[in-house]
C-alpha cells in the first residue's frame, strides 16, 4: 500500500511538473505569436510607406517625361 501511495504522489508530482511546463510553453507562445504579429503589422506599415513612395516617384517621373516631350516638341518646331 506505501508503494502505491510514493507511485501516486510520483505521479501527481510529474503532472504538475507537466503542467508547469506545459504553461511555460504557453507563454512562450502567446509571446512569440505577439512578437510575430507586431513585426507583420511593422512589414505592412513598410510596405505601404515603401509603394506611396515609389507612386510619388512614378508621378515624377511622368512629369518629367512631359517635360522631356514638351521640349523635344519645342526643338522639332524650331528647327523646323
Amino acid at each position: 500500500m506505501q508503494e502505491l501511495r510514493r507511485e501516486l504522489e510520483s505521479e501527481r508530482t510529474k503532472a504538475v511538473d507537466l503542467n508547469k511546463s506545459l504553461e511555460k510553453e504557453r507563454i512562450k507562445s502567446d509571446n512569440l505569436q505577439r512578437e510575430l504579429d507586431s513585426e507583420r503589422n511593422q512589414s505592412h506599415t513598410t510596405i505601404s510607406s515603401e509603394k506611396a513612395k515609389v507612386n510619388d516617384l512614378k508621378s515624377q517621373l511622368d512629369v518629367e517625361r512631359s517635360r522631356c516631350q514638351e521640349m523635344q516638341n519645342a526643338l522639332q518646331v524650331k528647327n523646323g
